[in-house]
């Protein structure tokens, strides 16, 4: 017959066994069954021997090879401490886990006695008959009104009785005392009377040789003499014999006498008879058996056989259960027996002689059995046998049935799901582990195991700090512990000890778990993280040793930078002022040579310095509202030179909305267009270069400009188009010597555009040209917060004479400071180094300090900070740094150390002003004559700017600020305007495009010098549209624009400047 392993988690085998007990090799109670809980709170960990004793046996329990041996019997345990409960059962050795299982049901003498216990009909298993004994009995109590006034009257005997027992000679108890070696002294009259002896007839003798019978249980009888050969008391109920031979119960108590010096002498029994007690308890114990039955019958099936006479009987219900009716299912054992299962018949033939031997007074059993649509379902049978024949073996055994097919569908599935759990437990690779909420594991899985070398009895049972270092663990109670005892889900990282001593990273997620009837625990997810911790470190280090290689690589570029900027000042500022000074047109040139040269070599280190920026991610844009259609033209009119000493057309097709306003880098966007344009006039000597701006996308808040740079230069190999962006990359090494150049322009404007969020590509034929398409997303900008570009003349003697302190160690730069501000009529002194420049501005007062930052024996920086702090006024002097690095940061580390503003070298006369004039206040003087040219200035700047169509700013700069120079260009220009303006009005009147086309491009140069910015680019477009026949209306209108602007620019210039 095939065997089936079971197995419950707690809440099933809590519903099976509600009065369980688990008992483990210490004796020690592990776990009890709920409803036993219930009664006796606080028993885990406390000893079985301490709070239970077994009935009805002599052994004393005091290790657990004593217990093991009281399995396979039937046994009452019974509670030493209130409440008092008795629990019939058995115990079961458990050889896996090597403990011992108590699972019985509690016994009482009346419904009173649960009642008193608060026990309730749900504290009982479903299968035990007490269960629905209760509830029925609920209704009707008991109806037996006999049986409840004869336990009454017991109770109230046995009370007596107790009170009684002591009393000697009149007791109606019997009194027995013996000597040391059992034999009979004395007996009393009540004893006479219970056994039928006199007392002449017992004297001397031993009572168990003539007391005791057939129904006198041999295991009472071994307790009396194991306790006397122990001297020790005993108290017990046992079957004896009167003299003539009829039974009778006593419930006997007896005690030990002993002399002064400890001798045994005697030993003192006092004897109730409990005959009627026992009568009546087994009247009670047959009716309650009968209710129990019939009571847990109803609804199941109800079957009765008879042991002598082999007769069965199946109730209406147990018929119905299988599908049959009275009629076509016999009341015949044989038909029954063909209906169960093969495999069960063994079990059931095996319980049937338990019974016949005497072994067994009741059965519980599951099988399987046949229904009339030839299925077979589940049944739970459970029987008693509730008479016996005068030898004492069964005579008729009651049971019921109940169909529990959905039971075990519900335990396979059960079985099922715990099965796939065990196996997700046990063959999943991630680290799985269960603990309570000390930190005592519970389980853990064999992935666990295996990485960190334990085997699981090596783990279970020990606290997770023992696998934790000890710097960890000492965080253990208060980030891990305390945390998901409080928050129920923590995630984080632990560092765990392998066996071998090696560490481990585990990245964990675990779950605070609460079951019902079960204390809360916890479950654990984890995966070792080592080699990704390992693999971060080491980026780390990398990332550490990368960033300080980039520091060494900008500090080396800054040296660099400030190394070639240094000298670069001298020449560019020397240059500046020789070009002052009368010089004859070949000097001019010379001097034109070494700016553009110098100032080439700037492009080339601001280039590297940008690409470093970029490679960095250190590269930082404005946000500024503008007008972009200004900017660009303002960019390109500062290429319009270039372009026509090369002969080329460089046009600009506006194609963006009037006045659009967006908000963004306007800088970069003219950086990207030199970069461009630079190159399409280098690299292209016939033909035109054109310039388009268009709107690709507009909404509410964004806005895409799209552009294009188009020339009919040498355009790039096929070969080297896709690296065009690169850096240090060029068409060709043909084109680096012939034209020279880094290579980085265009790898600095890819990355420009795309920083911004932009798109650039490039289209190309070798000797016909190149197209660069970019795109550049902006915000969209407000009139309110637009950034205004306002060129203002300036006057570099407005503020007076001035106290300059220059701090700097070159010398050529030394005296290109003192000739720039000793022309400004102010009074300069000179520090060779910060130490020199500290001792100066402690001894005299001045107006102003420029400080250079690289300077020996103290730097800028730190005569600054010396120099803060003086005690005198010198400490609030304004500082200026004068600086040739210009990597960022630097102006941030200028003004932590106390400084007000920096320059960067080289810089012009203009910057250098513009910065010190924010710091030194226009001087206040009795030259009324200048002060009134100087307040016609401000105010001719401030209310007549708008209304002012040219701007001579570019003429004054090419003179030199020379007046009779910039009388000579205005009388040359309302000389020769009104002629070339005739000719274009008559060449658009009668349609000759080339006429028209030429003639604008010469009036353009013009107007781009007088500064006449509202015409600038219609002039161009008539130019251009002269050149590809634009229709005639569209040309007459442009040329009636043109009119219209240069007569009012005649009329305010003839007014400005009188005859001339």
């Amino acid at each position: 017959m095939s065997s089936t392993n079971f197995s419950f988690d707690n809440n099933q085998f809590n519903r099976f066994f509600p009065f369980f007990i688990l008992i483990d090799e210490n004796l020690k109670i592990e776990e009890l069954g709920n409803s036993l809980h219930k009664l006796h709170l606080g028993l885990k960990t406390k000893t079985f021997s301490s709070q239970f004793k077994v009935k009805n046996i002599e052994l004393s329990i005091h290790d657990f090879k004593t217990l093991q041996s009281l399995t396979d019997q039937q046994l009452i345990v019974e509670s030493i401490h209130n409440p008092k409960i008795n629990l019939k059962g058995q115990f079961e050795f458990l050889e896996a886990s090597h403990k011992i299982l108590f699972v019985g049901s509690p016994v009482f003498g009346s419904f009173d006695e649960a009642e008193e216990l608060n026990l309730k009909p749900t504290d009982f298993a479903f299968h035990d008959p007490y269960k629905d004994l209760m509830q029925n009995l609920k209704m009707q109590r008991i109806v037996n009104e006999d049986v409840k006034k004869l336990l009454k009257t017991l109770n109230y005997q046995r009370d007596e009785l107790k009170r009684l027992s002591l009393i000697s000679q009149e007791t109606i108890n019997g009194v027995v005392i013996t000597d040391a070696k059992e034999r009979i002294q004395w007996v009393n009259k009540a004893f006479e009377k219970i056994s039928g002896y006199t007392l002449d007839e017992v004297v001397g003798k031993v009572p168990g040789t003539f007391l005791q019978g057939k129904d006198t249980n041999p295991e009472t009888v071994n307790y009396i003499r194991h306790r006397i050969e122990n001297a020790q008391s005993f108290e017990c109920e046992i079957v004896n014999y009167t003299k003539q031979g009829n039974a009778y119960w006593i419930k006997i108590s007896g005690q030990p006498l002993f002399d002064r010096d400890g001798k045994l002498t005697q030993f003192f029994a006092l004897e109730e008879d409990i005959t009627d007690r026992k009568k009546n308890e087994e009247l009670l114990k047959k009716a309650e058996e009968r209710w129990q039955f019939a009571l847990e019958g109803a609804g199941d099936g109800v079957w009765e056989f008879n042991f002598l006479t082999g007769e069965i009987y199946f109730s209406t219900g147990y018929k119905k259960m299988l599908g049959y009716t009275d009629t076509n299912f016999k009341n015949d054992v044989f038909e029954w027996l063909n209906k169960v299962h093969p495999d069960d018949l063994e079990d059931i033939k095996a319980t049937d002689k338990l019974y016949e031997k005497g072994k067994i007074s009741h059965h519980k059993r599951e099988y399987r059995i046949k229904n009339i649509e030839g299925k077979y379902i589940w049944v739970l049978d459970r029987g008693m046998v509730i008479s016996r024949t005068d030898e004492g073996r069964p005579l008729r055994i009651i049971g019921i049935h109940t169909n529990i097919t959905e039971r075990k569908e519900i335990e396979e599935r059960l079985f099922l799901n715990e099965k796939r759990y065990r196996d997700l437990f046990n063959y999943s690779q991630a680290f799985i582990c269960t603990h309570d909420l000390t930190g005592t594991i519970l389980t853990v899985n064999p992935a666990l195991c295996e990485a960190l070398g334990y085997d699981s009895n090596e783990m279970v049972g020990r606290k997770l700090q023992t696998f934790i270092p000890p710097k960890d663990a000492e965080k253990f109670q208060p980030e891990y512990l305390d945390r998901i005892i409080a928050e129920e889900k923590v995630s984080g990282l632990f560092r765990v000890v392998q066996k071998n001593g090696d560490k481990l990273f585990l990245l964990y997620q675990n779950y605070k778990v609460k079951e019902e009837g079960l204390e809360p625990y916890v479950i654990g997810f984890s995966q070792d993280i080592t080699d990704r911790v390992k693999a971060e470190n080491e980026l780390l280090l990398a990332k550490k040793m990368t960033e300080e290689a980039s520091r060494a690589k900008e500090i080396f570029l800054a040296n660099m930078s400030h190394e070639i900027r240094t000298p670069m000042s001298g020449i560019l500022g020397v240059a500046g002022l020789l070009a002052k000074t009368n010089l004859d047109r070949q000097q001019k040139n010379y001097i034109k040579l070494i700016t553009e040269s110098a100032n080439n070599l700037l492009v080339i280190v601001n280039e590297v310095l940008d690409i470093e920026k970029i490679a960095s991610g250190k590269l930082d844009f404005e946000n500024v509202h503008f007008k972009i259609s200004e900017k660009i033209t303002t960019t390109i009119q500062s290429f319009q030179y270039k372009a026509e000493e090369k002969g080329l057309n460089l046009h600009f097709k506006n194609d963006l909305p009037h006045n659009l306003i967006v908000q963004g880098d306007p800088y970069r966007l003219s950086q990207i267009l030199n970069n461009l344009l630079s190159n399409a006039i280098k690299f292209t000597h016939e033909g035109k270069i054109i310039v388009t701006a268009s709107l690709h996308k507009q909404d509410d808040e964004k806005v895409v400009i799209d552009f294009l740079v188009k020339d009919t230069g040498i355009g790039i190999p096929d070969d080297r188009l896709s690296a065009i962006f690169d850096p240090f990359v060029q068409a060709s090494s043909d084109t680096t010597r012939k034209y020279g150049g880094t290579g980085l322009g265009l790898s600095i404007c890819k990355n420009l555009v795309e920083l911004q969020g932009g798109k650039i590509s490039v289209t190309s034929k070798e000797n016909e040209g190149t197209a660069f398409n970019f795109s550049i997303p902006y915000s969209t900008g407000s009139d309110d917060l637009l950034t205004e570009e306002t060129k203002i003349e300036v006057n570099f003697s407005s503020i007076g004479k001035k106290k300059i302190l220059v701090a700097e160690d070159v010398e050529l730069n030394q005296f290109l400071a003192r000739h720039i501000l000793e022309g400004w009529g102010f009074l300069v002194d000179i520090a060779n180094n910060g130490k020199e420049a500290v001792d100066l501005a402690s001894q005299k007062y001045y107006d102003l300090i420029l400080m250079d930052i690289q300077m020996p024996e103290m730097d800028g920086i730190a005569a600054t900070e010396k120099i803060r702090k003086l005690k005198n006024d010198t400490s609030t002097i304004p500082i200026i740094a004068l600086t040739a690095n210009a990597l960022k940061g630097d102006n941030q580390r200028y003004l932590n150390a106390g400084m007000n503003d920096y320059i960067t070298k080289p810089y012009t006369e203009e910057r250098l002003f513009k910065v010190i004039s924010k710091f030194l206040k226009p001087a206040e003087t009795n030259d009324l004559n200048k002060n009134e040219i100087m307040s016609e200035e401000i105010i001719q700047n401030d209310a007549e700017q708008n209304k002012k169509l040219y701007d001579l700013s570019m003429v004054n700069l090419i003179g030199k600020d020379n007046p009779a120079f910039v009388k000579t260009m205005v009388k040359l220009f309302l000389d020769t305007m009104p002629a070339e303006l005739q000719k274009l009005e008559e060449a658009a009147i009668n349609d000759e495009h080339d006429k028209i086309s030429f003639t604008a491009h010469k009036m353009k140069s013009t107007i781009d010098s007088m500064g006449i910015t509202a015409i600038a680019a219609t002039i161009r477009k008539l130019e251009l549209k002269g050149e590809i026949k634009e229709t005639r209306e569209s040309i007459i209108s442009m040329t009636n624009e043109v009119k219209n602007i240069l007569e009012k620019v005649i009329n305010q210039m003839r007014s400005d400047f009188g005859n001339l």
